[in-house]
């Protein structure tokens, strides 16, 4: 009886070790993911020399999709018009997928309220919850298991010099 209590604490104990090691293999992989999103994104505007809210045609995907408020289950889906038109402007057939089955967010925000405009286009996923856990006071953090990638400026803002190019660009994660 006592080997069978071992056994069993012992194979609890690699369940949970496993389900984290899966876990932290989805969120690289979601890096992963976005470093590719991000660079297709920067492509585009490059070739059509503007930012990135002039190609896609819109300003906040993700707000469109009704996924701005923290909290919020992520609203967007592979068949959501606005997703889909957003990603085929970018050269995309379908709308990208999180690892954990989520739609892969993206904010058009540089240049949004104007040329002074220092917030950056983000590209989000809501991470294992698929819930949106908000953003700090500049916009441009995250929370909880949410994982984020900031998309760097396209413009060359002399307004925005105080903003640091340290954590601002790339995996700004949370997990």
């Amino acid at each position: 009886m006592v080997t069978v209590a071992i056994m069993g604490i012992l194979a609890s104990m690699a369940v949970q070790d496993y389900s984290a090691l899966v876990n932290h293999s989805r969120h690289n992989r979601a890096v992963a993911d976005m470093a590719g999103l991000a660079a297709t994104a920067m492509g585009n505007r490059a070739a059509d020399d503007t930012v990135l809210s002039n190609v896609t045609g819109f300003w906040t995907t993700s707000c469109a999709e009704g996924f701005c408020a923290p909290g919020s289950a992520v609203g967007a889906s592979v068949s959501d018009p606005i997703a889909i038109h957003s990603f085929n402007q970018l050269g995309f057939a379908t709308v990208p997928v999180d690892p954990w089955g989520h739609v892969y967010l993206l904010e058009e925000n540089e240049a949004e309220f104007g040329n002074n405009d220092c917030r950056y286009d983000t590209l989000w996923s809501a991470g294992p919850d698929g819930v949106f856990n908000g953003w700090g006071a500049t916009g441009d953090s995250c929370s909880g298991d949410d994982v984020v990638f900031h998309i760097p400026h396209y413009r060359n803002i002399s307004a925005c010099a105080f903003i640091s190019p340290g954590p601002a660009f790339g995996n700004f994660g949370c997990p």
